[in-house]
């Protein structure tokens, strides 16, 4: 999505089909011709020591969108009907997100009033107009997003059932880069249960 902060440059994320990593000219290959990227490689960064999470296209894109490897995103295949994980339809439209939350320590008129315009989407449209920030107020408007990606992103938040906070960023490294990950993994895999899970999770909890 395009920035319009300069202190926040735009990336171009080019992402080539079926191409293994030694089917370029400046991989040492002498029978492929890869002049474009060639000259990318040769202008920027390139990494020669890299891990694929998976050797599948899908499953590979799906691990850079959500940053998550196949045994936790889903995806274990090609894209086509029938083998994407069921939507179960029980658990509605929930969104996962993080954000700000504000809190009110003196019980008085004016703070409320504050607090009253902070649950109001005007008081974040500069900053969503500005490109900073995605407003999950009801009232916040669709055509203050200046790009369609954000756009889209708002409008599945203002359509969710449920919004779910993740609080993990404010967890002791310990436990939210951690046991909390690892626990729950292993429990979505299925080689531990639910109660195992929190059990380890408490337990990492710096004392």
């Amino acid at each position: 999505m395009a920035s319009r902060d300069p202190a926040y440059p735009n990336i171009l994320f080019i992402l080539t089909d079926d191409q293994g990593a030694w089917a370029m000219g400046c991989a040492g290959n002498d029978e492929i011709r890869t002049p474009n990227l060639d000259s990318l490689a040769a202008a920027g960064t390139r990494f020669d020591n890299f891990f694929c999470a998976s050797p599948v296209c899908s499953p590979a894109r799906a691990t850079i969108l959500t940053g998550r490897i196949p045994s936790s995103h889903g995806i274990h295949d090609w894209i086509r009907r029938g083998n994407l994980p069921p939507i179960d339809p029980q658990y509605g439209k929930p969104v996962l997100g993080a954000g700000d939350i504000y809190a009110m320590f003196n019980d008085r008129p004016e703070v409320r009033a504050v607090i009253q315009y902070f649950s109001m989407g005007e008081s974040l449209k500069g900053w969503v107009e500005a490109g900073g920030a995605i407003a999950v107020q009801k009232d916040a408007s669709l055509d203050w997003y200046g790009d369609v990606v954000t756009r889209k992103v708002a409008e599945m938040i203002q359509n969710a059932t449920a919004f779910r906070f993740d609080a993990s960023d404010l967890m002791p490294g310990a436990v939210g880069a951690g046991s909390f990950w690892k626990s729950m993994t292993d429990y979505v895999s299925g080689s531990i249960d639910l109660d195992t899970a929190l059990k380890q999770i408490d337990e990492s909890w710096p004392k």
